[in-house]
């Protein structure tokens, strides 16, 4: 099924310093994100991001928090977000819009996650090559079960054509523009 920009909510989850989002293997995690925070500004798709216990584990990423509305961005201790306290209220405004995941741990914060948004009635799309976990296995159990659980995957190229829908639209040079920097 085809979700439009005006149907989307992305959410970064946890792509902090800590969480060994510094590794030389997930730097290229790190731009997939970048290109989706772009994309989902030049298209006006909200974007909201999570920090997991963030005076332990730092901050997000620099490149990243750049891109994002310091409004934005929300401290949690709850692996699942959407079961911290508080983020049912904040989830209010994107009712009736699917919630697109990129972050990590693929098979903690991201799982759980995807499972509650899931659970409280949210369509949820997780984009495979924007989730990472410091270990390659972790990431791809996280994503088998995430698919045996019914939840979508899709790329980071894939995901910011569904949201721009036509090549007429003024936006497609600048959603090409991220795409090539991704290659």
């Amino acid at each position: 099924m085809l979700i439009r920009a005006e149907k989307s909510c992305l959410v970064v989850i946890d792509a902090q310093e800590r969480l060994g989002v510094q590794s030389r293997e997930l730097m290229g995690l790190i731009g997939r994100i970048s290109a989706l925070i772009q994309g989902a500004t030049a298209l006006g798709i909200p974007t909201l991001a999570t920090e997991h216990c963030p005076e332990k584990l730092g901050p997000t990423v620099k490149m990243l928090r750049d891109l994002l509305a310091p409004h934005s961005i929300h401290p949690k201790t709850s692996f699942a977000f959407p079961e911290e306290a508080g983020w049912p209220a904040r989830l209010g405004p994107y009712k009736g819009r699917a919630f697109f995941l990129a972050g990590c741990e693929a098979h903690v914060c991201v799982y759980q996650s995807a499972a509650a948004l899931r659970d409280q009635g949210h369509q949820v799309r997780v984009i495979a090559d924007a989730v990472g976990s410091i270990r390659a296995s972790d990431r791809e159990i996280a994503l088998d079960h995430l698919r045996s659980a019914g939840i979508e995957l899709a790329s980071t190229e894939m995901t910011l054509f569904e949201w721009l829908g036509s090549a007429d639209r003024p936006e497609l040079k600048d959603i090409l523009s991220l795409v090539r920097g991704m290659r």
